[in-house]
């Protein structure tokens, strides 16, 4: 990744700028995305367990 980056900033290909912020880009969707599926998963396993005291009782 890093060969990549100084063979970018030695063509003048790409400023540093654009790939560090490409970076904190992923960095903070992927953050994001990690969050939500966990909340997700958090809220479906915690309602099974009521979901079946329910049944049980009728």
């Amino acid at each position: 990744m890093w060969e990549a980056a100084v063979r970018n900033e030695m063509s003048g290909f790409l400023p540093y700028d654009t790939s560090l912020s490409t970076i904190i880009l992923l960095a903070v969707a992927g953050i994001i995305l990690l969050i939500g599926i966990l909340f997700l998963e958090y809220h479906r396993i915690r309602h099974i367990p009521m979901e079946m005291a329910l049944k049980g009782h009728e």
